[in-house]
């Protein structure tokens, strides 16, 4: 009798043309360094789609008025929607991805200017996100500013800084302390190297506002190093989760849709997406309404009683990482359910913290239909969850928001090491099938 050969199982890499992965990694990681705020996100996302036949909307905009959809986000640039018409109607449902633009990182505090014993001036920052302080010391960063100079007018501005750190010949006793009293967030300084205040902000062009030019932006402390491929990692700041923005995005300009289309880029995922720019606001839902309008629906009719239907014929991709089994993760998780590099999407069907609380777990009829829909195109797909190791912590993402609305929604991303670290990485080959997965879903009938 003789013996079958076994069929060897490619990789996500290796069912990709090589060449089409180069250019999908040199994209994305364009995009990454130029991405490192929400308003950065969204100013690329405006320009992306300038050339696209996607018009800014602004009220009263009719259907017949768009060739292909409209681009819609919030005064303050920190959320957005694209939205894609379909060859049916909105009423027969849509077809969602939404993820959060923000990243863990530093803030500057409100009055953040400090004059150090002789190093000049330094910057007092706070945590934004689930960030781990011992990581921050001695590193170099960028501080990115949103200056507020006139109604809707706002100035970007930029500083380069260090972390300060302590000087390890006179601080041994902080080898035996616990790592979070030895380096608290309050330690965190920037220093600027300018020797006085004035200094400091002449070089901004702010001695016009004096410290109301700290006080009255937004600012960022973010790593400066760029992202960068290492054979079939890509390292940089950002990828959580910000590359499923990217990757949703590009799949909402190259799909042709079925159902029409809204990539929902939303802020302050990191702490819980409260807020006017988070999942919980009503701008989700303002996006829907002006996609019904646009349609020639009338608002008057824009009741739960129309809208409860609408959601439950939708379905929804919320896009997010996953942790990776890794060498310096292994310890953390069960390796028998956790996601792998180069194995394709991640579906995280359920997560949350112990006893899966606060999370999201995705419905049975909406799985079975999207990996279907996967396997017929080639879309390759692990099945994880969130922990893996039932007390090893664990977390949630946005998809908990759009569930409360009746939107049958699963989380599904690439893996990603070093989550919330100054440098995360994510493989080329998942990067791959994440574009690819979303055209699928987008086009679905």
């Amino acid at each position: 009798m003789s013996e079958k050969a076994v069929e060897k199982k490619l990789t996500a890499l290796e069912s990709f043309d090589g060449g089409q992965v180069d250019g999908i990694v040199s994209d994305y990681v364009e995009f990454l360094n130029l991405a490192r705020t929400p308003e950065q996100v969204v100013d690329l996302v405006s320009h992306g789609v300038e050339d696209e036949r996607i018009v800014t909307w602004h009220p009263g905009l009719q259907y017949n008025q768009v060739d292909k959809g409209f681009l819609m986000a919030d005064p303050d640039r920190r959320q957005f929607a694209l939205v894609r018409y379909g060859s049916c109607s909105a009423k027969e449902g849509i077809t969602m991805v939404a993820a959060h633009n923000d990243a863990p990182c530093l803030h500057l505090k409100a009055r953040p200017l400090r004059e150090g014993p002789s190093e000049g001036m330094i910057l007092a920052t706070k945590p934004y996100g689930g960030i781990q302080a011992w990581q921050w010391p001695g590193s170099q960063v960028r501080m990115i500013g949103f200056i507020p100079r006139g109604p809707y007018e706002v100035e970007q501005v930029s500083l380069e800084g260090i972390i300060a750190d302590k000087t390890i010949h006179i601080t041994k006793e902080r080898l035996d302390e616990p790592v979070k009293k030895a380096i608290p967030h309050e330690s965190l300084t920037v220093l600027t190297g300018f020797p006085s205040r004035e200094r400091l902000l002449d070089e901004l062009r702010a001695s016009d506002l004096g410290d109301a030019f700290f006080e009255r932006g937004q600012w960022y402390v973010v790593p400066q190093a760029d992202a960068k491929r290492y054979g079939n990692l890509i390292a940089g700041y950002g990828h959580d989760d910000r590359v499923c923005v990217w990757a949703a995005v590009n799949a909402a300009l190259k799909a042709n849709p079925h159902h029409p289309i809204i990539v929902y880029g939303c802020n302050r995922e990191e702490i819980g997406s409260t807020g006017s720019d988070g999942a919980i606001s009503p701008f989700f839902d303002s996006a829907v309404y002006a996609l019904l309008a646009a349609e020639g629906m009338d608002p008057k009719n824009m009741t739960p009683a129309i809208l409860n239907p609408i959601y439950s014929r939708s379905r929804m991709i919320s896009g997010d990482v996953d942790v990776a089994l890794t060498d310096a993760d292994k310890g953390g998780q069960d390796d028998k359910s956790a996601a792998r590099f180069n194995g394709g999407i991640s579906i995280v069907r359920a997560n949350g913290g112990q006893f899966q609380a606060g999370g999201h777990s995705a419905p049975l009829f909406f799985l079975n239909e999207l990996t279907r829909l996967w396997d017929r195109a080639g879309v390759m797909h692990q099945m994880s969850e969130l922990p893996t190791k039932t007390e090893a912590g664990g977390g949630g993402t946005i998809a908990r928001y759009f569930a409360e609305r009746g939107i049958p929604v699963i989380d599904a991303g690439v893996p990603c090491g070093n989550m919330h670290g100054q440098l995360p990485y994510i493989h080329v080959g998942d990067l791959a099938h994440l574009e690819k997965g979303y055209v699928v879903f987008m086009e679905r009938e």
